[in-house]
This record gives structure tokens, C-alpha cells and sequence, in this order.
């Protein structure tokens, strides 16, 4: 018997430098309970160029995160919307 299939929202982003990928990153949203987010960052993928740019790399990341979260408030803002709209 299958369980209750989850419906989830992935972003996928990733930080290159010249044209080479370094690191990339991805968020995981549920959309049944929005308030669940998941960050994983793949492992540095070139580790010289991580390090001479890791400056611009952390800022691409906090950035991803950012982007996240305000995709995740939108769901969360949507959600309650839908249920404010549901008990009236």
C-alpha cells in the first residue's frame, strides 16, 4: 500500500567561476507544511578556485539562502490565505 505522496518545491542554484562550477546548492520546500525547509550544499567541487574566490562563493550561497526563504514565505503566506479563505 503507498503512503500519502508528498508534493515538494526544489530550487537549484550553483556558484561558478570562469565558466567552471565550484559548488551548487538546493532548497527543499513541502508544500503541505511550507514551514519545512531543507538546505544541502554540494561539496566544493574545485577546491583552488574555492578558495581564491570564496568571498564571491559565500555571498552566492547566502544569496540562494535568502531566495529560498522568500519563496518559502510566499508558500507559507499562500497557505494561509487559503485556509483563512476556507473557514469563512
Amino acid at each position: 500500500m503507498l503512503d500519502k505522496t508528498i508534493t515538494e518545491f526544489k530550487l537549484t542554484n550553483k556558484s561558478t567561476i570562469d565558466g567552471k562550477l565550484v559548488k551548487s546548492f538546493q532548497a527543499v520546500v513541502d508544500t503541505q507544511n511550507p514551514e519545512t525547509l531543507r538546505f544541502s550544499h554540494s561539496t566544493v567541487l574545485d577546491q583552488a578556485l574555492y578558495k581564491a574566490n570564496r568571498a564571491e562563493i559565500r555571498k552566492d550561497e547566502s544569496d540562494f539562502e535568502d531566495e529560498a526563504y522568500a519563496f518559502q514565505d510566499n508558500l507559507i503566506a499562500e497557505r494561509r490565505k487559503t485556509h483563512e479563505a476556507e473557514n469563512v
